[in-house]
């Protein structure tokens, strides 16, 4: 029932959400989010994520990590899910989002750029700079 890496994905989210010590914790506990009581043991959690934590981590080559749903809920089970760590990056809060397509409305910038071949820093300088490049807009999270 030990799994050094997914003990250490249960651990980290803990310690974003309780420890003020944490390099994260503004951005998660101070937020206000908590990890639910359930989930406050390790054998709970194990027995509610392991299962699709294997699934995600096999077919990813283990680049697996836990992602909340709902960036402004708790981890709880029915909030969170496996994504890889790439996915994740551009579901951060300060993800610049540009108008995508009718089947895909909202793409990350970076997103964007890998889907044009086009350079990400020059695209971002120019959206610092308010160039109206893009039909730009916020994704609401």
């Amino acid at each position: 029932m030990f799994d050094r890496r997914f003990w250490q994905i249960w651990e980290d989210m803990n310690r974003r959400c309780y420890s003020s010590k944490d390099i994260h914790y503004y951005q998660y506990g101070a937020r206000g989010i908590t990890v639910c009581d359930r989930w406050q043991k390790y054998h709970n959690f194990y027995d509610d994520m392991y299962t699709s934590y294997l699934e995600h981590y096999n077919a990813n080559g283990g680049n697996t990590t836990i992602e909340r749903i709902n960036v402004n809920e708790p981890y709880d089970p029915s909030n969170c899910t496996w994504v890889t760590k790439e996915e994740q990056a551009g579901n951060k809060q300060s993800t610049i989002w540009v108008r995508g397509t009718e089947t895909e409305p909202f793409i990350s910038l970076k997103g964007y750029c890998t889907q044009h071949d086009l350079n990400y820093k020059t695209m971002y300088a120019r959206y610092k700079r308010n160039s109206s490049l893009f039909d730009l807009q916020v994704k609401e999270a």
